[in-house]
């Protein structure tokens, strides 16, 4: 995980944060977010940063994991057990060392 997202998503609310986000919203939403805000007994801000930070993290976190349907991992389970023939260019360099 990146530098950001390890320190910034750490610090808690409480902490002085000169960034500023700003966002336009239909009634019907502000009034659901809020809502889920208050079930969780925290501020609109809170519920909302709690939420995004957590999204952010994962979508982070899955563009470093690579999924494979079973087939595709078998083939590549196969094609790494399997050893490669060496290249003419990998005979050459292996014959200078």
């Amino acid at each position: 995980m990146s530098a950001i997202a390890n320190k910034e998503f750490e610090k808690p609310f409480g902490t002085e944060k000169p960034a500023r986000i700003e966002l336009k919203t239909t009634p019907t939403v502000k009034q659901v977010l809020e809502m889920a805000a208050d079930l969780k007994g925290i501020s609109l801000t809170a519920f909302m940063l709690s939420i995004a930070q957590e999204k952010a993290q994962q979508v982070i976190e899955s563009s470093h994991v690579t999924r494979l349907t079973r087939d595709s991992w078998d083939a590549l389970d196969r094609a790494m057990a399997k050893p490669a023939e060496p290249t003419a260019e990998l005979r050459a360099l292996m014959k200078r060392r």
